[in-house]
């Protein structure tokens, strides 16, 4: 989940509790997803990053849990 106000991603347990936090260096993370063939691959984007001269940005990190599986869309 991105979390407004400079916070960062948070993953929470499936009884709502903060489980991890990544820092990210902007302000307004404005989407996350996972990608990569393992899942492993975490990308965000943002509205603007803390080097003012990169503006928003879209950052890529490894994670240690992949995200969910998604079946391909049918034609």
């Amino acid at each position: 989940m991105a979390i407004l106000g400079g916070f960062g991603i948070a993953r929470f347990t499936p009884t709502g509790v903060l489980d991890s936090r990544l820092d990210v260096p902007s302000t307004l993370v404005t989407s996350v997803c996972f990608s990569g063939r393992d899942g492993h691959d975490l990308l965000v984007t943002t509205g603007d990053h803390e080097d003012p001269t990169l503006g928003g940005c879209l950052l890529r990190t490894r994670v240690d849990v992949a995200g969910a599986p998604v079946h391909p869309a049918r034609i």
